[in-house]
């Protein structure tokens, strides 16, 4: 039983069209058949109302014509014998006895002594109207009441009626079979109606594999349009929309890169092989030999920068970084590293102003390249003569650094892409100044690897000013 079990559990797992339609079948079936149950209810109530109400009616009439003739027993003559001989054959056919307190018959319909007899009549009752019983006697079906009776100026009785429903209960019967047969044709119609709906509403999610499938590299641009799918599908299709456009962006940054890496390493290798190629085209002194070597290692160590650069951003997108977190005091390394660059900063006669300090919790290694960075960038394309201010702030929780510089600027439309891997702009490949564009890509990702933020507002001819914010603090 159980393997069975399984077995039909896993084929409605597998499949939402089959997992949907049992669900609409059962809902239908079980919702038919409490409909069908609620009228065959009511009918059957409605059928015992009339029954009830007709020998009511039966006894009051009787007891009104006792109360209008008392003592003449010719005046109920008609109701006990005429009337149930008359419906023999009708729908409603009833019987009647009417006996003393002593059990002595008064009268009763001729011929039916004993189906009388034998009838389990209920128990005498003051509120007599509900005193009902019904009794299934050689295939006939009856309702029995018992009621007194009254007489003027005569002794009380008793009145005995059994109503002959026969056919009101094969009626029942028939109409319970034909709304049995008619749920079950129900059930099947709209069964069979929930499939062909359930799949032809499905095939919206063929048409979203379809979609799917033929996308390639070269077709991530290809949005579907929302308004033409249905309303249910529309957070789908729009998050569908959304990857799509996330892996087309992702995969032209991924080409950039490539193409800007290869257009890196491009320039140093092809320097090495043409320097190589001219030194081997003769023989040289010693002196050439060293010079030639000390060229190709600054152009190597150019190489191996650009690596290490592209491995770190690699290692810090892909979260793979273990930080070493130490508190430190944020001015005493950036005085450090400031002292680094007194040599470039003599040489353009640029002062480093510093205010401010902070103990901060980071990646001591990692906080020392991101200052690395952004000041040398800030030193590079500073106008000679000028300054450069670098704040430490202390927030409740967090510390802020602004690095601000009086230099070329950057344009607003470099802006949104300066934190892009290998990227430069026009004015900085103009100016020849050695770099890679890959500085502030490094900036960006040790900013994020510590949950802080950085932003760069800058103007063109004015300068540019970088704010990192929400550094942590020691506790």
């Amino acid at each position: 039983m159980f393997p069975l079990f399984n077995k039909l559990n896993h084929a409605l797992s597998s499949s939402i069209q089959r997992q949907l339609s049992v669900f609409f079948i059962l809902l239908i079936s079980i919702t038919m058949l409490i409909v069908a149950c609620c009228i065959h209810y009511f009918a059957r109530t409605a059928l015992y109302s009339a029954e009830k109400q007709y020998l009511n009616d039966e006894v009051v009439i009787i007891q009104k014509l006792l109360n209008t003739y008392p003592g003449n027993l010719w005046a109920i003559h008609d109701e006990v014998q005429a009337v149930p001989i008359a419906l023999k054959k009708a729908s409603y056919h009833y019987f009647v006895k009417i006996l003393t307190n002593h059990h002595e018959i008064i009268t009763e319909t001729r011929g039916v002594n004993a189906l009388l007899d034998h009838a389990p009549f209920p128990v005498l009752q003051k509120h007599w109207q509900d005193n009902l019983r019904s009794w299934l006697y050689k295939n006939k079906h009856y309702l029995l009441i018992s009621a007194p009776l009254s007489f003027k100026h005569h002794h009380d009785a008793n009145i005995y009626i059994a109503l002959d429903k026969t056919f009101q209960y094969n009626l029942l019967v028939r109409f319970r079979w034909l709304l049995l047969i008619f749920s079950i044709i129900c059930i099947i119609v709209m069964s069979l109606l929930s499939i062909f709906v359930i799949k032809h509403s499905l095939q919206a999610l063929d048409k979203v594999s379809n979609t799917a499938t033929e996308i390639e590299l070269n077709t991530l641009n290809k949005i579907t349009d929302v308004d033409s799918w249905p309303n249910e599908l529309k957070p789908v299709i729009s998050a569908f929309n959304q990857m799509i456009d996330n892996l087309s962006h992702g995969f032209y940054k991924f080409k950039r890169s490539v193409m800007e890496m290869a257009h890196e390493l491009k320039s140093p290798i092809s320097n090495l092989v043409s320097e190589n190629s001219v030194t081997l085209l003769q023989q040289r002194s010693v002196d050439e030999y060293q010079e030639t070597i000390a060229s190709n290692l600054e152009e190597l160590r150019r190489v191996d920068q650009i690596v290490n650069d592209i491995l770190f951003l690699a290692q810090s997108d892909a979260q793979k970084m273990e930080l070493k977190r130490e508190i430190f005091s944020a001015n005493q390394e950036i005085t450090m590293i400031t002292d680094l660059f007194s040599a470039a900063m003599s040489e353009k006669n640029i002062s480093v102003e510093l205010r401010g300090d902070a103990n901060v919790m980071m990646d001591k290694n990692l906080f020392g390249r991101l200052i690395n960075n952004v000041l040398s960038n800030a030193i590079a394309y500073s106008h000679a003569n000028t300054s450069i201010n670098i704040t430490i702030k202390k927030n409740s929780n967090t510390a802020e650094i602004t690095i601000q510089d009086q230099g070329i600027g950057i344009a607003e439309d470099d802006i949104k892409h300066i934190f892009s891997n290998f990227y430069r702009t026009d004015i900085a490949r103009c100016m020849n100044q050695k770099g890679n564009g890959l500085g502030l890509a490094i900036v960006y990702n040790i900013v994020k690897l510590h949950n802080a933020e950085v932003t760069i507002n800058s103007q063109v001819g004015k300068g540019t000013l970088v704010i990192i914010t929400n550094l942590s603090l020691s506790n």
